[in-house]
């Protein structure tokens, strides 16, 4: 019997991620970015908003500011995306167990609110995908952040 070969079926503990590894860096630096494009972009559209009040000719001239603080907005969803990919790195499988309208403006959405276990706790979070009012019992693929496992992303 070789005693340096364990049975292949073994679970290796994995380390505890390290909070100030050089993913976590970049993962501050854009959740940092993305807080100044989300600033930015707010504060342009309310002074925006209240230029085009005071304006006698109409607003035709804040077509071009007004494109600029969307590709703002867009930066920010960027920069959050690629946030969430350095810090929800461990995957599992969730089962959603309710779901959620959110309204925006005239839109209304489902969202699914999902449970799944980590380290014998049992988390859950609402996913930023949509889904159907029988959604409920659907399963998700998701990836959680280990040092906070209800910070999710979809697959």
């Amino acid at each position: 019997m070789n005693k340096c070969n364990p049975s292949p079926d073994f679970d290796f503990p994995t380390p505890p991620p390290d909070p100030n590894s050089p993913e976590r860096q970049m993962a501050a630096r854009y959740a940092k970015k993305a807080k100044v494009c989300n600033v930015v972009a707010i504060g342009g559209f309310v002074l925006l908003f209240i230029a085009a009040l005071h304006a006698e000719n109409g607003a035709s001239w804040a077509i071009a500011p007004f494109l600029i603080l969307l590709g703002i907005m867009l930066l920010r969803l960027y920069y959050k995306n690629k946030e969430l990919k350095l810090r929800c790195t461990k995957r599992t499988t969730a089962i959603c167990i309710d779901t959620v309208r959110r309204h925006s403006g005239k839109n209304v959405r489902r969202h699914p609110i999902v449970e799944y276990e980590v380290e014998g706790v049992t988390t859950t979070a609402e996913l930023s995908v949509t889904c159907q009012k029988n959604a409920v019992g659907n399963l998700y693929s998701i990836y959680y952040d280990p040092l906070d496992p209800g910070t999710v992303r979809v697959e």
